[in-house]
């Protein structure tokens, strides 16, 4: 993945809030980014395949630097999509704790960064379990990748800016704050439909594509 500094986006915002620091502009930047990824759901990635282990059903989820986890969005086991289930379904499904078995499941829960199939696999096999996660930056994030920048810039500089207007500042405005975060819902919103629309298509395939 490439990345792109958060001040390369300062030039589509700080014309529109003059008076606003460069680096109160990055800090609702990076604010921006987060809240667009988390409604959206639009940065998506295949995450390294994981070996599994024989007796063990937990799973640390490989994050790519620059990048913290908004959800799971899907599971697969070589081939086959495996099913999200909360830990509570695992009885009606007929798995007890301690049943090994072929993966055929698997839940998220607690430690936001541990994932964990079902049954308990009997056998290690390398390069077996892929997850498609929804990502988003992380807080302490200097850099945003680039898909962002090149697709969403604007989108994300009026985020930025709905903040920066909320500042008790005398160069900020209530009337823009509530344009520029009308604008940025409305953004959100679009895409959000966007991905979900293409993501059902997408979850038609059994097989996971890496792009």
């Amino acid at each position: 993945m490439n990345f792109v500094p958060l001040d390369d986006f300062l030039p589509m915002v700080l014309p529109f809030a003059r008076g606003a620091s460069d680096l109160a502009a990055m800090v609702e930047i990076r604010n921006a980014a987060i809240e667009f990824c988390q409604k959206t759901k639009v940065w998506r990635e295949l995450l390294e395949p994981q070996n599994l282990v024989a007796g063990v059903a937990d799973i640390e989820l490989p994050l790519p630097d620059g990048a913290d986890l908004v959800e799971v969005a899907e599971v697969f086991y070589h081939r086959d999509t495996l099913d999200p289930v909360a830990e509570d379904g695992l009885k009606a499904r007929g798995i007890y704790p301690g049943k090994t078995g072929t993966p055929e499941c698997y839940t998220h829960y607690g430690d936001l960064f541990i994932l964990r199939v079902a049954p308990i696999p009997p056998i290690s096999e390398t390069q077996a379990l892929t997850v498609r996660a929804v990502l988003m930056p992380p807080r302490d994030a200097d850099e945003l990748v680039d898909v962002l920048f090149r697709r969403y810039a604007t989108e994300i500089a009026d985020g930025a800016l709905a903040r920066l207007h909320t500042y008790d500042e005398k160069w900020a405005s209530a009337t823009k704050a509530r344009e520029y975060a009308e604008k940025f819902r409305g953004a959100c919103d679009s895409v959000h439909h966007k991905v979900s629309k293409s993501n059902t298509r997408a979850k038609r395939r059994t097989t996971p594509a890496y792009f």
